[in-house]
């Protein structure tokens, strides 16, 4: 088998390289694999129609590869249910509370060993023995009896066992795409498809832009996994000289272990402004200014808790803005009902804020500003984007455990603006 690793650094094409190169086993068997089913199911779209190609994540090629059904599959309220039975409350369950809780820390330990495929006490050390130790262990104990008293499987479970599998009908040609995002125990489950019969494989990703390494991501595996192959794409569409620039002096010098590799940027200047702190703009001219060919600007928070601080004041000011991946009351079917005169229950404790920005005129104005993660904002591209650089004590404290996580997550919202940068608060990173 022949194998070709593409690694395409950001805004460098990656997806229509590999695209194109699919493109060339028209006639043939094509199994497309992707981190979600959403990019698999997008990338498989871009190739010409009549090409014989199945879209899948690994999760997915598990599932059906093994005739599962949801039934026995753990999901979000299997897990509340499991909570409550043993003892262990999860996000939701206490209080309707959208925080982590105790079982939820435990789980993330358990599926980090799962995808790392390390022994679990090295990943609870790894993620500073949250709650106790003797609690972890009645944990690890209650869920594996709990799963066998019902008979339930969970996604860690069905990679495992679909890794040891030999059975796998693949087709002659796999790619895939996001590879950067795969841990471990996705790899051992692609060389079982592979084995399966696969007679070329593509592999496209960059492990500079690998942000879930706190899932389980090996953000290694690519060069670990091997090629007879490897391409660097060389030449950004996205990212302008000055920003280009930018990442070069501050951000790339710094990572301990990466693939070296060298592209130009896009044939335009851009501008880069630290502005201070995010609290000090003025939203309601971002979201009225024209940046390129679009109006407003794109809010990139490095997680959900400082959001919900960015949601609280716009929705204060009442300026309207969507959320990337998540609910907004300017976006919602409350809103949207409003708009158009209709009848609608709404909620007694927004009802006033409903008031007030139907009274101001406020739901008529276009919705010019979006709010999202780093991590969420992973593949997209806006012409302004407002880097929030505020880091939260979880990350502040995995500067000093893993850094180059830190800076993945980092380079990844730096290289998301077309034209405009924006830099607020500070960071022990720049």
């Amino acid at each position: 088998m022949k194998t070709t690793t593409i690694f395409g650094p950001p805004g460098t094409g990656k997806t229509r390289r590999l695209v194109d190169t699919v493109a060339q086993h028209e006639g043939e068997r094509i199994l497309m694999l992707s981190f979600s089913k959403a990019a698999a199911l997008e990338t498989a779209s871009r190739l010409p129609d009549g090409m014989n190609i199945k879209a899948s994540t690994i999760h997915s090629l598990a599932f059906n590869h093994f005739n599962m059904s949801r039934a026995a599959m753990v999901d979000g309220k299997k897990l509340a249910e499991f909570g409550k039975e043993a003892g262990f409350p999860f996000k939701g369950s206490e209080d309707n509370s959208d925080e982590a809780q105790e079982g939820d820390d435990y789980a993330t330990v358990l599926a980090f060993a799962n995808n790392r495929m390390i022994d679990v006490h090295e990943s609870y050390d790894r993620f500073k023995q949250p709650g106790t130790r003797h609690r972890f262990e009645m944990f690890l104990k209650a869920y594996r009896q709990w799963k066998k008293t019902y008979g339930y499987m969970d996604f860690d479970d069905l990679l495992l066992n679909f890794a040891k599998s030999d059975q796998f009908d693949c087709p002659p040609v796999v790619a895939l795409d996001e590879a950067q995002d795969c841990s471990p125990l996705q790899w051992a489950a692609i060389r079982a498809v592979i084995d399966g019969g696969a007679e070329v494989m593509y592999i496209a990703g960059d492990d500079d832009q690998a942000i879930f390494e706190w899932n389980g991501a090996d953000p290694h595996g690519m060069i670990e996994f091997g090629a007879d192959e490897y391409i660097t794409l060389d030449e950004s569409y996205r990212v302008p000289s000055v920003i280009h620039e930018f990442v070069n002096k501050q951000i790339i010098p710094q990572f301990g272990r990466r693939v070296k590799k060298e592209f130009a940027a896009a044939d335009r200047t851009g501008t880069l402004t630290r502005w201070g702190d995010l609290w000090d703009l003025n939203f309601k001219n971002v979201a009225a200014t024209r940046y390129g060919d679009s109006t407003g600007a794109m809010i990139l928070l490095r997680d959900r808790f400082r959001m919900d601080e960015v949601k609280r004041m716009l929705n204060r000011e009442m300026i309207p803005y969507e959320v990337l991946g998540g609910g907004s009351p300017w976006t919602n079917r409350y809103a949207n009902a409003l708009r158009e005169n209709k009848e609608v229950e709404i909620p007694l404790h927004w009802r006033s804020f409903y008031r007030m920005a139907k009274r101001g005129g406020h739901l008529n104005e276009p919705v010019n500003l979006v709010l999202s993660t780093i991590h969420q904002a992973k593949g997209r591209e806006h012409d302004f984007v407002i880097l929030d650089l505020t880091l939260p004590y979880r990350a502040l404290s995995n500067i000093y455990i893993d850094r180059d996580a830190e800076l993945r997550v980092m380079y990844v919202g730096l290289t998301r603006a077309i034209h405009t940068l924006y830099l607020c608060g500070e960071n022990p990173l720049l």
